[in-house]
Order: C-alpha cells, then sequence, then structure tokens
C-alpha cells in the first residue's frame, strides 16, 4: 500500500512494482503505471462523483 497525491489530496493505493532482486531498487513498467494511475483516479472520482 501506498499514499498517493492527485490534485492536492492523498489517497491510498496498493501500488504494483517490480523489485530488482540485485540492487532492492523497485520500478514500475508500462501496464503497472496505468494500473497504479487508474486506482488513484478512481478514488478521486468516487470522493468526487
Amino acid at each position: 500500500m501506498a499514499n498517493l497525491c492527485f490534485r492536492k489530496d492523498e489517497f491510498r493505493v496498493l501500488f504494483r512494482s517490480y523489485k530488482c532482486e540485485d540492487t532492492g531498487e523497485q520500478f514500475e513498467d508500462d501496464a503497472f503505471a496505468l494500473l497504479n494511475y487508474n486506482q488513484l483516479v478512481n478514488q478521486y472520482r468516487v470522493k468526487y462523483k
């Protein structure tokens, strides 16, 4: 779970990403980026109809 900001509001989303086994760095591909963004926007839409 992660707190992300969208239009000055903060929302909690299930953040999807990959984690490099060698460096421990987290990163996302285009599919995960879109999924994370859509979760954020959908919560904004629910809040403000």
